[in-house]
């Protein structure tokens, strides 16, 4: 009898985890589909039949950002405060600082956390979000400290890394090494499975741009080749645009003004892109 009631408790624990995981990411969904204020509902009433204390914090930390989509910045922080995990409330508030470009406040608040000692899964995240922080403040060193001790646990996440280095190439472009900058530029452009992401596409962008600076155009032209076709726009405008920078530092002007022109039809190009671009083919 002892042994049945046992195996029903066990039963019972892993059915009411499965209804959980699926109510989780159901959650989720809505947040995904910007449904803010019931993500944040469904968030909160979900802490309270949470399975395991950790699951309970990481419940909370998800209805606090639902409310900082509502646009309600102090109200998110004091729910991202009353997280019972020290690590993941820290990393919670961090996440609704930076989002709300709060980088001063994130530095004024966290600049002594002790991010080593969170938990490995999501340490990289905090090194990386104050990283950012101490970039947006013009505290390279302090933004270069950060970033290099997230790379090394980043693991598996694709577009963190690519993040990673993508903010590691800013910061030494910020600190004039250009040679440095390319090769942490080329590290995120190596990072497989993000050809679509932002930072991977701004990485090929300032990559090929710095490469023309350094007087090599051929490995501009070279590195631009994945992404010869990627979002329709603005990035895919801007990439028509350092095609055609790569020619023209080539002398190749027949084939700068083509790829210039291209630049100027493409369908939802900024104004911005369109004027520097029509400028350019003037002077050619």
């Amino acid at each position: 009898m002892k042994q049945l009631i046992i195996i029903f408790a066990m039963a019972l624990t892993l059915n009411l985890a499965a209804d959980y995981a699926f109510d989780f990411q159901a959650a989720k969904k809505l947040y995904s589909q910007r449904k803010y204020a019931e993500a944040q509902q469904t968030f909160e009433e979900l802490a309270k039949v949470a399975p395991t204390p950790g699951a309970k914090s990481e419940t909370l930390a998800q209805a606090a950002l639902a409310i900082n989509a509502q646009k309600q910045y102090d109200k998110a922080l004091e729910a991202a405060k009353a997280i019972p995990d020290q690590a993941v409330a820290a990393r919670c508030q961090m996440e609704i600082m930076a989002q709300n470009n709060k980088h001063a406040d994130l530095l004024n608040t966290f600049s002594g956390e002790k991010i080593e000692n969170w938990p490995d899964r999501f340490a990289y995240k905090g090194f990386l979000m104050r990283a950012w922080a101490y970039y947006h403040v013009r505290k390279y060193q302090e933004a270069l400290t950060d970033v290099r001790k997230a790379i090394p646990d980043i693991g598996g996440d694709a577009m963190a890394r690519a993040e990673a280095y993508h903010l590691e190439g800013d910061i030494y472009s910020s600190l004039k090494e250009k040679d440095k900058a390319i090769e942490s530029y080329k590290n995120a452009v190596a990072v497989t499975g993000v050809k679509t992401y932002g930072h991977y596409l701004q990485s090929v962008l300032k990559c090929a741009a710095l490469l023309r600076e350094t007087g090599k155009p051929e490995e501009a032209l070279k590195i631009l080749e994945p992404v010869q076709k990627t979002h329709p726009g603005l990035f895919q405008s801007s990439i028509y645009e350092a095609y055609g920078d790569s020619y023209l530092a080539l002398g190749r002007k027949a084939e700068a003004k083509a790829e210039y022109q291209k630049a100027i039809d493409e369908k939802g190009a900024p104004s911005r892109i369109v004027d520097r671009v029509k400028k350019k083919m003037e002077e050619i």
